[in-house]
């Protein structure tokens, strides 16, 4: 009993006197584990679940950020840790030197190890508990709910929290008994001051990641249309990942030697310490800085898109929904009793189905249109507007000119053959069109074409023709119509009759659950209509607005919150590898000293260490974030920003922001560091 007593007391007076490296570790421990705590805990939250508002965006944007949080901290903590052990090995040898078996220093870490475990996941738990209702309130205030009076604490949180962190030091500690285990005592008294070799340049790997970048880059840039954007953005993220890693691996290693064949440049004091400092441990270093930048450009790109989103969330959806609510019917060309255009009583069913949900949600009607058109996949090619063989397709909507002047309080004129036409935003030159054997005069360019195409996203653009009267929409109806019925390329047609209106006045809930509402009492009356099938479609601003708002303010939590995570594991590692470094390094800047260098040199070489290793990542998550700008402004497009001013300044700020806080890091550490290599700090 009392020999147990002895390894819990040196596991004490060892963390009591590595407490500079012990303390930062344990207070990462409880971070870690009151994040976890909390998104869990939101992630379960049966408030959270039951809202009507979006809340399954929210609860699976959490549900996807603690399995980050999980995986980010077994990561971190093994990173964190493994600095603890490579200063301490001198510590574990000279126990080996003075009589003690490997088992006896195992258990000492075992105590240490469950001492940490004790610390951090009660301090983790406790804090966690403590600010899981502030980050709750704070979540249901970006979703605009109101929050409930009771207090909710997870047992499931608490219980995940524990069982995730004591595995993780459970893993730890075996890790540690392995590298105990597998070392003999010389190795272990030498551990602390083992550096890493000098790596060799690998051309090859530093061309390919060139390569990787380069494409990346090119992609990002060349991306044209928003409905490209989406798979462009992904395959450039994977190939920018790649050319980052394999740059900082090989490239940086490349680029120090380069500078080290430079004598002109190598053969002064700050850069021949500084450069011969780096190329010394960039291999470890490397990885981290890769890392680091990933991260960098990961915070920057989700707040400052999410950010923008979250501003011009109505913007966007008012581009879609230029009325409060959108409804249409659908002719279904798969029935045999199909007809060319659709009914009165299919037209009134339609009516009777608004005004009924209307009225039993006491909602009065605004201004309103009805119209007919016909859409369906074509592509600009020249003057001719093309239905086969698409590479790049638009939706093209057809109507005629009675109902373009209805929409928009237009007294326009057309000849026969005579067309208006909305080329999408491109621009169009030509004083003719074509479309199938028709050859149309343009009579006019139709500068913005809000309505027609409404409910469709900014991804789905239409060009829009107008003609002259129904016998040349008929016409063309039948023309594509056969062939639809022929066609073995997919080719999708749609007859649509659409009635759009505005609503006056009204509580906010009723105008959110009108599209539900009208779909229940059309789909009633459709079951009992015997004429002509179709089908039907609805939308609604206020239910759109309130799900935007909801899945962007869902994602600009976890981006937000991970955001966090990220900068204070940056913060941690950086601190951890300066007080390493500083031990590693004390030595030859001894024997610098001796040589005639002074402190002023020394401190000169130092900062130029520590600017480079620190904002080498910054400059080129900026960097990444220059080229990434055009394919991520189309991918906002798709989303329905449009605003492109916004999202620069979004940029611009987050950078901003993100900078300040690094260099904060930066003069923090730096005089750690510093303080090390000159003794100035007792470490």
């Amino acid at each position: 009993m009392k020999n147990k007593s002895i390894y819990r007391t040196m596991a004490v007076q060892n963390i009591k006197k590595n407490r500079k490296m012990y303390l930062p570790y344990i207070l990462t421990f409880v971070g870690m584990a009151a994040m976890y705590y909390i998104i869990t805990s939101l992630a379960s939250n049966p408030t959270l679940a039951n809202m009507k508002r979006g809340a399954h965006t929210s609860v699976v944007m959490l549900g996807f950020g603690t399995w980050i949080v999980a995986i980010f901290a077994l990561i971190f903590l093994f990173y964190t840790n493994s600095f603890l052990i490579k200063r301490r090995k001198k510590e574990l040898g000279l126990y080996n030197i003075l009589g003690m078996e490997k088992r006896h220093v195992s258990r000492i870490l075992m105590w240490e190890n469950l001492f940490v475990l004790a610390a951090g996941l009660g301090g983790g738990l406790l804090l966690g508990a403590l600010f899981d209702r502030l980050i709750f309130m704070v979540l249901l205030k970006m979703l605009g709910e109101a929050v409930p009076v009771e207090f909710y604490f997870s047992w499931t949180s608490l219980i995940y929290t524990t069982l995730l962190f004591s595995a993780i030091t459970l893993l730890i500690h075996l890790n540690s008994i392995r590298q105990v285990h597998f070392s003999n005592a010389v190795d272990l008294l030498k551990g602390g001051n083992v550096g890493e070799k000098e790596p060799k340049t690998k051309i090859i790997t530093a061309i390919l990641g060139a390569v990787s970048l380069g494409a990346g880059y090119l992609i990002a840039l060349t991306t044209e249309k928003p409905i490209e954007a989406f798979g462009n953005f992904f395959i450039a993220v994977i190939l920018v990942i790649i050319g980052t890693y394999l740059l900082f691996t090989a490239g940086s290693i490349a680029l120090l030697k380069l500078l080290r064949k430079n004598k002109k440049y190598y053969y002064k004091p700050s850069h021949f310490i500084s450069i011969s400092g780096m190329i010394y441990r960039m291999k470890q270093n490397a990885v981290g800085l890769a890392n680091i930048c990933i991260l960098c450009s990961a915070v920057i790109v989700t707040v400052s898109s999410t950010v923008a989103l979250r501003i011009c969330a109505g913007d966007s959806i008012r581009s879609h929904y230029p009325y409060d609510m959108i409804t249409s019917l659908n002719m279904d060309f798969d029935d045999e009793n199909q007809t060319d255009t659709f009914s009165d009583e299919a037209i009134a069913i339609l009516n009777e189905s608004v005004d009924d949900a209307m009225s039993k949600l006491n909602l009065k009607m605004g201004e309103s249109i009805q119209f007919t058109t016909l859409e369906f996949w074509s592509e600009q090619k020249g003057d001719m507007i093309a239905t086969d063989n698409l590479k790049n397709p638009v939706k093209l909507c057809i109507l005629t000119l009675d109902d373009y002047n209805n929409i928009n309080n237009s007294s326009e004129t057309l000849d026969e053959n005579e067309v208006l036409y909305y080329p999408a935003g491109y621009r169009y030159n030509a004083s003719t069109l074509r479309l199938f054997d028709r050859k149309y005069k343009v009579a006019k360019i139709i500068e913005k074409m809000p309505a027609i195409a409404a409910g469709d996203y900014a991804g789905d653009i239409s060009i829009v023709l107008v003609v002259r009267d129904k016998d040349e929409f008929s016409s063309l109806y039948q023309i594509i119509k056969q062939k639809y019925e022929y066609s073995e390329s997919g080719l999708i047609l749609n007859l649509l009759y659409k009635y759009y209106f505005n609503i006056d006045g009204g509580d906010k809930e009723s105008r959110i659950a009108l599209p539900e509402e009208f779909a229940h009492i059309l789909s009633d009356k459709m079951y009992s209509y015997e004429g002509i099938s179709f089908g039907y479609s609805y939308g609604g601003y206020d239910r759109a607005m309130d799900e935007e708002i909801s899945a962007i303010s869902g994602i600009l939590f976890v981006g937000l919150f991970l955001g966090i995570l990220f900068l204070t594991a940056t913060v941690l590692i950086i601190y951890y590898k300066q007080i390493t470094e500083g031990h590693e390094d004390f030595s030859r800047y001894q024997i610098m000293q001796k040589v005639g260098l002074t402190p002023r040199e020394i401190k000169s070489s130092i900062n130029s260490q520590v600017m480079t290793v620190f904002f080498l990542p910054l400059i080129t998550a900026v960097i990444h974030m220059c080229f990434a700008y055009p394919v991520i402004n189309k991918l906002l497009i798709l989303l329905g920003l449009t605003d492109t001013n916004l999202f620069l300044v979004c940029i611009a700020v987050s950078t901003l922001i993100f900078a300040v806080i690094y260099t904060i890091i930066y003069f923090v550490t730096s005089r750690i560091y510093y303080g090390i290599v000159t003794q100035k700090n007792d470490y």
